[in-house]
C-alpha cells in the first residue's frame, strides 16, 4: 500500500510538473498577446497623431481635438518660417532663364521704422512659361533668422531681390 501511495504521489508530481510547464507556456503566450495589444494600441495612436513634415508655425486650425477627420482632409494651416520663398518676375527681352537658374541672390526687406535687412539665398525655380508682357517667374529660397526670439522675415512682406549674375570674388 505504501509503494502504491508513493507511486501515485510520484505520478501526481510528474503530472503537476507537466501542468506547471503548460501553465508557464500559456502565461508566456498571454504575455506575447498582451505585448501585441500594447504595440497595436501604440500604432493606432501613432496613426492618429498629426505631425507636419515641415518645421513650421500653426497659423490656423480647421478642426479641433475629438472631431472626426477623413484621410487627406486639411486640419490646420502651417507656415514654414525658417526658409522662405521669394517670388519675382524677369523680362525675357533682358535675360534668359538659363542665366539665372541656381544663381545666388540677396533679398532686402524693409522692417518696422524703416530698418532694412538683407538675406542671402539662391534661385531654385525658373518657370518655363512666359506670361503676357514677356515675363517669366523665378523663385529664390532664403534662410530666415531670428532676432529677440522672433523671425525677421514673414510671409507676405514685400522684398527686393537682386540676382548676382557673375561670381564676385
Amino acid at each position: 500500500a505504501e509503494m502504491r501511495r508513493l507511486a501515485l504521489t510520484y505520478e501526481r508530481t510528474c503530472w503537476e510538473i507537466k501542468q506547471a510547464t503548460v501553465d508557464k507556456e500559456i502565461a508566456g503566450l498571454e504575455a506575447k498577446v498582451s505585448q501585441a495589444e500594447v504595440d497595436a494600441s501604440a500604432e493606432n495612436l501613432q496613426r492618429r497623431r498629426i505631425c507636419s513634415p515641415l518645421d513650421a508655425v500653426v497659423v490656423e486650425l480647421y478642426l479641433h481635438a475629438g472631431e472626426w477627420v477623413q484621410p487627406g482632409d486639411p486640419v490646420m494651416h502651417v507656415v514654414r518660417v525658417d526658409r522662405l520663398r521669394i517670388e519675382g518676375f524677369l523680362n525675357t527681352a533682358e535675360i534668359a532663364p538659363g542665366e539665372v537658374d541656381g544663381k545666388p541672390v540677396s533679398v532686402t526687406v524693409e522692417l518696422a521704422r524703416g530698418r532694412r535687412e538683407t538675406f542671402p539665398g539662391k534661385v531654385v525655380f525658373v518657370s518655363p512659361l512666359v506670361r503676357a508682357g514677356g515675363e517669366f517667374q523665378v523663385w529664390a529660397e532664403v534662410a530666415n533668422r531670428k532676432q529677440a526670439g522672433h523671425w525677421l522675415l514673414r510671409p507676405g512682406l514685400e522684398a527686393e531681390m537682386k540676382i548676382r549674375m557673375k561670381d564676385e570674388g
